[in-house]
C-alpha cells in the first residue's frame, strides 16, 4: 500500500479505488480552501462501508459508500468532547465537508474530495 507524509499528515489509498486512510491538508470553508492548522489531526479511514477517524477534537464514524469515483458519506456520530474554538471550527467544516462528498480522487501521496458541483471539498 503506497503512502507518503507532507509535515505530519498522512496519505495513503490502494489502486484499486477503496480508500483505507487519508488526512487532508485543506478543507473549504464557504468555498475558500483552509489549512488545517500545525498540530490539529484530521483522518479518515473508510473501510466496510463506513468512514471514520478523528475530526479534529472528536472521534468519528459514519456510513460510506464508495462506488468508483462517486463517494457517500451519510451523517456522522462523534464524541462529545469540548474543544479549543479553533479545533471546533476545523471539525465542523471537516464532518459538513464529509456529509456534501459526491467524488474522489486518489493517488499514492493524496485524496482529493469534490462536492455534487464539482469544487474541491478537502484534500
Amino acid at each position: 500500500m503506497p503512502s507518503t507524509t507532507r509535515g505530519s499528515k498522512c496519505y495513503s489509498a490502494s489502486t484499486r479505488g477503496t480508500l483505507l486512510k487519508a488526512a487532508p491538508i485543506t478543507y473549504a470553508v464557504n468555498g475558500t480552501a483552509t489549512n488545517v492548522p500545525e498540530g490539529v489531526v484530521v483522518d479518515a479511514r473508510f473501510a466496510d462501508a463506513k468512514v471514520s477517524g478523528f475530526a479534529g477534537c472528536n472521534t468519528y464514524t459514519a456510513p460510506a459508500t464508495i462506488d468508483g469515483a462517486k463517494l457517500t458519506v451519510g451523517q456522522a456520530a462523534t464524541t462529545m468532547k469540548a474543544c479549543e474554538p479553533d479545533v471546533t471550527a476545523v471539525e465542523t467544516a471537516y464532518l459538513a465537508n464529509l456529509a456534501l462528498s459526491a467524488t474522489f480522487t486518489a493517488t499514492a501521496d493524496a485524496l482529493t474530495i469534490y462536492g455534487a458541483d464539482g469544487k474541491q471539498l478537502l484534500t
